[in-house]
């Protein structure tokens, strides 16, 4: 397994974020260093303010197991959490925007990753790892051809969190709306830095350090950057979280300095040579998405809309049958959410009317799991492991089956 360590602004106000990607090891089976990731999943922490990180004992037990699956596994720390500048938001839109970056960022990350393994090679290696400029559609040549991203391999991506993350999930758009902010972008725009960061960050040196297992690269960060040992409740990582942010700010910042240099290169360029790179040839062919959610200890009202300040960036979570609580993308797409009946921030009558709603909407694709004596940090006896198990069979069922 390799991990890479980086910073990307956020689409919100360029805020840097920290953020971390984990590869699994590749089994002989899995055929050489270069085929493409088809399967993904993010996982958002929970509440910044409680201490809550990527760190997060419940975040790195799911992100194991689905490194375990042959997963690719993100995580970052929002505003205000970890390394991440800034401060947690009373509504909600910011997080929101956060999570929007890290998944723009991931899902290029994972595209151009195969490009640079697959795709460039002897003078065009050369030149591309030299400039890490992104390549355009020219440049790129029938790299998506070789890559069969032409709509036969597809891009399983699970989009999950804990807790507040799983709140954000839920407040996300669509996939297809995330993407096409991206592939909309103007070339000074937040979402073009994001994209060059991915290009830059997925290089042919990068595919050689996944093959050493254990290796990290620490991208955009100092080596004093280190995952620290997480607590056993999101108060415990306060501590972890403020001494870590100190040391690193410096390196985020010059890292995102080195991406606005790409930027302002590359579309300098593009003025210099208008016919052939026009912002249309620029349109990269991204492989097709099918999103699966996962929502552990989902936060419902009167507590969703606390923590959203009542804002309507969307509807809040709700429990209540025949409101239009913007839940149909969980039934419409395979959904799994997974809840203990102790939780103390939303009421398992709750939880199970929600889940069973979501279950009786015709064609629903939309399951959950309710352990019985766990609670919302999951750190009673023996709960941790049927939660393993409850994601492990819905991978094996819903996701690889």
């Amino acid at each position: 397994m390799s991990t890479l360590l980086l910073s990307i602004p956020s689409v919100h106000d360029g805020n840097p974020l920290e953020c971390r990607v984990q590869h699994p090891r590749r089994s002989a089976s899995a055929g050489s260093t270069g085929a493409p990731w088809t399967k993904a999943a993010i996982v958002a922490h929970p509440y910044a303010p409680l201490g809550g990180c990527f760190d997060d004992p419940v975040v790195t037990l799911v992100a194991r197991e689905f490194l375990r699956k042959g997963f690719v596994v993100g995580t970052f720390n929002f505003r205000g959490a970890g390394a991440s500048q800034g401060r947690t938001s009373w509504t909600a839109k910011a997080e929101i925007d956060d999570y929007v970056s890290f998944a723009g960022f991931f899902i290029h990350y994972l595209r151009y990753y195969t490009v640079t393994c697959r795709s460039v090679s002897g003078a065009d290696e050369e030149k591309l790892s030299g400039s890490r400029e992104v390549p355009t559609s020219d440049e790129q040549g029938s790299s998506a051809t070789l890559l069969g991203y032409e709509g036969s391999q597809e891009l399983k991506l699970v989009l999950g969190g804990y807790s507040y993350g799983s709140l954000v999930a839920m407040l996300l758009p669509d996939t297809s709306a995330i993407l096409e902010r991206f592939q909309d972008s103007s070339a000074h725009s937040i979402e073009a830095q994001i994209v060059a960061r991915s290009w830059q960050l997925a290089t042919p040196e990068s595919a050689k350090a996944e093959e050493e297992p254990g290796a990290h690269l620490h991208a955009a960060l100092n080596d004093s950057l280190r995952s620290q040992s997480p607590s056993r409740t999101e108060a415990g990582n306060a501590a972890n979280s403020s001494r870590r942010r100190g040391k690193v700010e410096d390196h985020i910042r010059k890292s995102l300095d080195r991406v606005r240099t790409v930027v302002t290169r590359r579309s300098t360029s593009d003025e210099k040579r208008p016919n052939r790179h026009s912002s249309s040839s620029r349109q990269v062919v991204m492989p097709t998405v099918e999103t699966y959610y996962l929502l552990i200890s989902p936060l419902l009202q009167p507590v969703a809309a606390l923590a959203t300040m009542f804002t309507r960036v969307t509807s809040v979570p709700t429990d209540r049958a025949g409101a239009d609580c913007g839940d149909d993308k969980f039934a419409e797409r395979p959904t799994l959410a997974i809840f203990g009946d102790g939780d103390i921030f939303t009421s398992i009558k709750k939880l199970r009317r929600w889940a069973g709603l979501l279950r009786q909407k015709p064609g629903s694709s939309f399951s959950s799991h309710e352990v019985a004596g766990a609670g919302h940090f999951w750190n009673e006896e023996r709960v941790e492991d049927e939660l393993k198990s409850a994601v492990e069979n819905w991978i094996a069922v819903t996701i690889m089956a």
